[in-house]
């Protein structure tokens, strides 16, 4: 999926309209394939510490014939929430982490945070205030407001540390199922950790999927909102 015509032009560099096309075509694609496979994974890889290396503006989309283990497991516990009456363990998390030293922004549609159960430092997931499961549900409004809280994000991310961190690295992914038990949310894992450091997938982690994540989740997510607001301040 080419994101802009210019070769030059970085995610963080397109402007709100420019992402909401790519929102869009997320969207238009999501609708396409789903209707053929049984998941779609639609994601992105930015650095070439993380593999990229066609750099040309893009991300990329996946019809696969089974449904990827990780998103298995997110449905069994939605299956196992919804049958103990508990409703929905997405939504929960959402109202929990809202207002929280865990949020890091949030506009009329979507909310981001640091959750306390990240792998690396600086993983931030995105929820839709709205219960839904997946983008063919999400209305052009709703993608209007994931595009500028994907830039803000995302520029927030090269704002770290006085910009000496920049260009963070990171993977992108969209969650998402046709299944209308199941919650819709993005995660991006940033692969930095500090300047000139990457948090490395180590053995417990790649062999065992026992994550290890030495930094407070709190801490880092205060660098983020600190972050955020000097990219505002920034470009008024």
């Amino acid at each position: 999926m080419i994101y802009h015509r210019d070769h030059e032009r970085t995610f963080t560099r397109l402007s709100v309209p420019e992402v909401c096309a790519v929102t869009r075509l997320w969207r238009e694609l999501y609708c396409d394939l789903s209707q053929r496979y049984a998941a779609v994974m639609i994601f992105e890889n930015s650095g070439t510490s993380i593999g990229q290396t066609q750099f040309h503006p893009h991300g990329q989309a996946y019809g696969v014939s089974v449904v990827p283990p990780l998103l298995e497991r997110e449905l069994e516990t939605v299956r196992l929430e919804l049958e103990a009456g508990r409703g929905c363990p997405f939504c929960r998390v959402r109202t929990e982490l809202e207002n929280s030293p865990y949020e890091i922004a949030a506009n009329a549609s979507w909310q981001v945070f640091l959750p306390p159960y990240v792998r690396y430092p600086y993983e931030t997931h995105l929820y839709p205030r709205r219960h839904i499961a997946d983008l063919a549900a999400a209305s052009d409004e709703e993608l209007t407001d994931l595009a500028a809280l994907l830039l803000q994000v995302i520029r927030a991310y090269n704002a770290l540390n006085d910009g000496f961190m920049a260009p963070m690295p990171y993977m992108l992914g969209i969650h998402q199922l046709a299944d209308e038990r199941f919650h819709l949310h993005i995660e991006i894992l940033a692969v930095g950790r500090a300047p000139g450091k990457l948090k490395y997938a180590a053995s417990s982690e790649m062999l065992w999927s026992l994550w290890t994540n030495d930094s407070s989740p709190i801490q880092k997510a205060q660098e983020l909102r600190e972050a955020i607001a000097r990219v505002a301040h920034g470009s008024e």
